[in-house]
This record gives structure tokens, C-alpha cells and sequence, in this order.
């Protein structure tokens, strides 16, 4: 128990700070991340490895399908404390979307926020905004419908990725996959898909191939034809 006790402290700082960015988005994706850490740990997901992303898909599916139906996103939006249009975001986002460049390609990468559009944004909205609070928007408005089925990309091809490790390191793949999960939600309401930030490193993190996972993956690989 006594050794125990810096973890314990640890957890009651970032707690405290969580606290005091007063971040709904923070506090969603924490919770979000845990409640996956428990499931993961469940017996009847633990035992077939593949499962929690199987689970993952079909609770991601479900949720898309009931929002549609009893409006639930609005509903935790509300125990969030946060207003339904998410603090205006929502006709923000409807600005910008009709100020759309190119829908293939986008502005350019960075290239949608030049200084005569900035003006534009800032007499309209009557703040000084510099990105798109959301991710998916961001993309859009720089790189069109390509850059936005290129993170898809990255998040598809990370997710089969994990899936795979699940086999050989169970807890590392599940902290990668809620890295992967905490990014997808992050940027619905922030934009973090570009230069150097938290979220985008973490990300890249849970997608990205290490040298150890690829030895023991071909070991893996190795004594399964091996046994066949």
C-alpha cells in the first residue's frame, strides 16, 4: 500500500488540474479512456484480445444510431454543463463550411486561414479565431475530402495495427488504442490534427510501428506457420 502512495498522488495533481482547466473535453476523453481501461480488463474481452475493437466499432455504431433517434449527444452535452451549440461552435462551423475553398482539395495545408479570410471570420463571429475547433472541419477546410480520408487512413490502418498487437502486448495495445480512441473524440470539438501538439504525438503514438512490436510479430508469425 506504502509504495503505492506517489501513484496516489499523482493522480490526485492531475485530478486537481483537470479541475481547474474546467476542459469538458478533457474530462469526456478521461472518461472515455477509463471506461475502456475496465473493459478491457473484463474476462470475456481479455480472453479473445480481438474483441475491444470489435466492441469498440459496434458501441461507436450503436451511439451514431441511438443520436440519431434520442438526440444522446445533446443529452451529455448537457452533463457536461456545456450549451447545446457547444459554446456558439456549432453555427461556427456552419460559417465555415460555407466558406469552403476547394471540397477535393482544400486551400492548401495552413492555407484556408490567410489573412483576408481571418478578417472576414473575425468581423462575422466578433473574436479572433485561428482554427476550426474541430479536427475533421480543420482538415476539410485545408486539404479537402483528401485530407480528411487521410487521417481516416491513419486511424483505420493504426487500428488493424493494434488489433494485431493485441495478441503479443495486450496492455500496451489497449493505452495505444485509447490514444487512438482519446484523438477521435479530442477533435470533434478541437482542432489537433496538425503541428506539434499533445493529442497529434499521442496519435502517432498508437498508430505508428515500433522495432520491438515488428520482432516479435515476426517471431509470432514465425512459430504460427511453423505449427501449421
Amino acid at each position: 500500500m506504502m509504495h503505492n502512495i506517489p501513484d496516489y498522488i499523482l493522480i490526485g495533481m492531475l485530478l486537481w488540474l483537470l479541475y481547474m482547466s474546467n476542459s469538458s473535453t478533457s474530462i469526456a476523453c478521461l472518461v472515455v479512456a477509463v471506461s475502456m481501461f475496465c473493459i478491457s480488463r473484463m474476462n470475456a474481452i481479455a480472453e479473445k484480445r480481438g474483441r475491444i475493437i470489435t466492441l469498440m466499432i459496434i458501441l461507436a455504431s450503436l451511439f451514431f444510431v441511438l443520436d440519431l433517434v434520442l438526440d444522446i449527444k445533446g443529452f451529455i452535452i448537457a452533463i457536461l454543463g456545456r450549451r447545446p451549440d457547444l459554446t456558439d461552435r456549432v453555427s461556427m462551423w456552419q460559417m465555415l463550411n460555407g466558406m469552403v475553398v476547394n471540397p477535393l482539395l482544400g486551400a492548401g495545408y495552413l492555407g484556408f486561414w490567410s489573412i483576408d479570410r481571418l478578417r472576414i471570420i473575425w468581423d462575422k463571429l466578433g473574436t479572433t479565431l485561428i482554427n476550426a475547433h474541430n479536427g475533421y472541419l480543420e482538415q476539410y477546410l485545408n486539404l479537402g475530402y483528401i485530407g480528411v480520408a487521410f487521417i481516416g487512413g491513419i486511424i483505420i490502418n493504426g487500428l488493424i495495427k493494434i488489433y494485431r498487437y493485441a495478441y503479443l502486448d495486450y496492455p500496451s495495445a489497449m493505452l495505444r488504442l485509447c490514444f487512438v480512441v482519446v484523438a477521435i473524440f479530442y477533435n470533434y470539438t478541437e482542432a489537433s490534427f496538425f503541428g506539434i501538439n499533445n493529442i497529434w504525438l499521442l496519435l502517432l503514438v498508437g498508430v505508428f510501428d515500433i522495432s520491438y512490436q515488428q520482432n516479435i510479430e515476426k517471431i509470432y508469425y514465425s512459430i504460427e506457420i511453423t505449427e501449421n
